[in-house]
């Protein structure tokens, strides 16, 4: 009632006002397709290394984490550890660790590029173990 009153006073046709509650649209742009789609459960084939620095840097670090802030493999970061019990350190896609560049975080693997030489690391398989129970 107190509505119908202020739209009356204040001279507005109720049918014609729009729902105030509604954020704008340009709030919520329509999403942006990416320009390419991996599949969730396809293979991530870590390729032989191009040179002795690939082959140094595949040595020297390990992935322990992956972390994808949105739908394109360009949104994240990982976790990576030195080998060895060296310095942990978390890379956001586009920063530098070891001098490869963090390009790409996929489901659970990560692309570095330094020039020519790309890296792939994966997370480690989780062991699964298996235990009985007695009856």
């Amino acid at each position: 009632r107190q509505l119908s009153r202020a739209t009356a006073d204040g001279g507005l046709d109720p049918e014609r006002c729009p729902d105030g509650f509604r954020p704008p649209a340009g709030w919520f742009p329509e999403p942006v397709a990416p320009a390419a789609v991996i599949p969730v459960n396809a293979a991530v084939a870590a390729p032989a290394p191009t040179s002795d620095r690939a082959a140094a840097f595949r040595a020297g670090y390990r992935v322990t984490a992956v972390l994808r802030t949105g739908p394109r493999p360009d949104q994240g970061l990982a976790v990576l550890a030195g080998a060895a019990g060296g310095q942990t350190v978390t890379v956001r896609v586009g920063q530098s660790v070891g001098g490869f560049v963090l390009r790409a975080v996929h489901e659970r693997s990560v692309t570095l590029v330094n020039g020519g030489d790309s890296v792939d690391l994966a997370l480690p398989t989780a062991g699964l173990t298996t235990a009985s129970v007695a009856p």
